[in-house]
C-alpha cells in the first residue's frame, strides 16, 4: 500500500507494509487525519524515520481481529491514538499521580500506521453520517479531549473568569469549553483573523496589550483571572500570563514533546 512517510524531515510517498489486525484490533482505511503540532515538530527536527505520522484519525473499518464484537467492516470511526489498559499496574501508576495514558504499560495500546491505514486496540467510537459530522470535524476529537482534560484539571467553576492566550485550534476549543462551563472567557491573539474566530467562539477578545489588562481588571474587580491558559508563544509570554492570575489560582501552559 502507499503511505506518506516522514524521512529525515521530508515527506515521501512510499510503499508501506499493510498491517494485519491482531486479536481485539481493527484495521482502518483512514479518510481524514488532523495535523498536530507534534507532527510538525518531528518534521522540522528531521526525525530519522522512516515513520508514518498522524494520530487525529477518522476512518472506516476494513477488517476486525478475533474477539472484536462491537464493530464490523464498514463502520465509520474515530479512534484514540493510545488507550490505557486500566490494569492494576496502571491503576498503581495513577495513584502515584502518573496519568494512565503515560504509564509504561499503556503504551502498547497505540495506534499504528495512522497515515495510510491504522491498527487500533481500544478507544474507537462510531461517528454519525458524514452529513452530520465531516472528517474534518471528527478529527478534532483527540485535541478536544486534551482540552477537556485541561479544563477538568483547572478546578474552575461557573462564574469564574478565564483568560486564554492564543486562539489557534486549541485556544478556540478551550474558549468554547470554558464558556459552556459558565465561565466568563477573555482571550488574546496577535492575529486579527484568529481574534475574529475567537469572538465567534464566544470569547471577549483583545489585542495582547493594555486594552486586555484593563478589561481583565474591570471583569474581575482588579483581582485577576481565576484561570490563565497559554496555548501559543514562547517562554517570553509566561511572565505576563502569570501576572494576570489572581493569587492562589491557576495558570496552565500547553507544552509539547517531540
Amino acid at each position: 500500500m502507499k503511505a506518506a512517510v516522514c524521512v529525515a524531515g521530508a515527506i515521501e510517498l512510499r510503499e508501506w507494509p499493510e498491517p494485519v489486525p491482531g486479536p481485539g484490533e481493527l484495521l482502518l482505511r483512514v479518510s481524514g487525519c488532523g495535523l498536530c503540532g507534534s507532527d510538525i515538530l518531528k518534521i522540522n527536527a528531521a526525525v530519522p524515520g522512516p515513520a508514518v505520522l498522524g494520530h487525529e484519525v477518522v476512518g472506516q473499518v476494513l477488517e476486525v481481529g478475533s474477539g472484536v464484537r462491537r464493530f464490523a467492516p464498514g463502520d465509520r470511526l474515530v479512534v484514540a491514538h493510545h488507550v490505557p489498559c486500566f490494569t492494576a499496574t496502571t491503576a498503581a501508576a495513577a495513584a502515584r499521580h502518573v496519568p494512565p495514558l503515560q504509564a509504561r504499560e499503556s503504551r502498547s495500546g497505540r495506534l499504528r500506521g495512522a497515515g495510510a491505514r491504522a491498527r487500533a486496540q481500544r478507544g474507537a467510537r462510531r461517528l454519525p453520517a458524514p452529513a452530520a459530522m465531516t472528517e474534518e470535524t471528527a478529527s478534532f476529537t483527540e485535541p478536544l479531549a486534551c482540552c477537556l482534560r485541561a479544563v477538568k484539571r483547572s478546578r474552575v467553576a461557573a462564574g469564574d473568569t478565564a483568560l486564554v492566550v492564543g486562539l489557534g485550534s486549541i485556544g478556540c476549543l478551550l474558549a468554547q469549553l470554558l464558556a459552556l462551563d459558565g465561565l466568563r472567557v477573555l482571550a488574546s491573539d496577535l492575529l486579527e483573523d484568529r481574534r475574529a474566530l475567537g469572538r465567534r467562539m464566544g470569547a471577549l477578545v483583545f489585542d495582547p496589550d493594555a486594552a486586555l489588562a484593563a478589561a481583565l481588571r474591570e471583569a474581575t474587580d482588579g483581582r485577576g483571572a481565576d484561570l490563565v491558559i497559554v496555548t501559543a508563544g514562547g517562554a517570553a509570554v509566561l511572565p505576563a500570563a502569570a501576572a494576570r492570575v489572581r493569587t492562589a489560582d491557576t495558570a496552565l501552559f500547553r507544552g509539547r514533546r517531540g
